[in-house]
């Protein structure tokens, strides 16, 4: 439980308190959620909200701010994908979300073979599932494959010498982008 309190003049102003749900383990697929709720200085309850459940939420801090409201961070594991990366989410005084922030990853353990020959190789040692596209100089796309856990040969037998631009994505999210040279 994470506890969180604000104090003005040496009074108890308001106090929120943060309860994380348990899960079993990731590969699973379980969701984990975290619970946000508003007391005052009697104890009676104000509001009570949920968050998360598409993916699994781990809840690292609630900081309340000045004007009542408050901030909540921590970090999600997408339960498909298990790509891990943070998030920041901002909440009015009455715990109504006003933004909430996602910060992706740069880069991904995705290791690329380059330059490469008949093949385009990368390894996946995280199995994040994946689609891979290539491009040509003039941005068209030529070869589009899924990408699988562990080690992944997609064949590029089809393509002249060149530089190429590879795009990996998973439902329209940029994981990683660069440039294969195909010799």
């Amino acid at each position: 439980m994470i506890n969180a309190l604000r104090k003005e003049n040496a009074e108890l102003r308001s106090s929120i308190n943060a309860f994380q749900s348990e899960f079993a383990d990731l590969h699973e697929r379980s969701i984990k959620k975290f619970y946000l709720a508003k007391f005052d200085d009697d104890l009676n309850k104000l509001w009570y909200k949920e968050f998360g459940g598409d993916k699994a939420y781990v809840l690292d801090a609630v900081y309340i701010l000045d004007d009542g409201g408050i901030l909540v961070y921590g970090f999600i594991t997408d339960t498909v994908t298990f790509l891990r990366y943070a998030y920041i989410m901002h909440l009015d005084s009455e715990g109504n979300l006003v933004t909430t922030s996602s910060i992706l990853p740069k880069d991904s353990n995705f290791i690329i073979c380059n330059p490469g020959h008949d093949y385009f190789e990368l390894n996946n040692p995280d199995g994040i599932e994946a689609t891979l596209s290539i491009f040509d100089q003039l941005g068209r796309k030529l070869l589009e494959s899924s990408i699988h856990p562990d080690f992944n040969q997609i064949p590029t037998m089809q393509l002249p010498s060149g530089i190429y631009t590879y795009v990996l994505s998973y439902n329209q999210t940029l994981l990683k982008s660069g440039q294969w040279v195909k010799i």
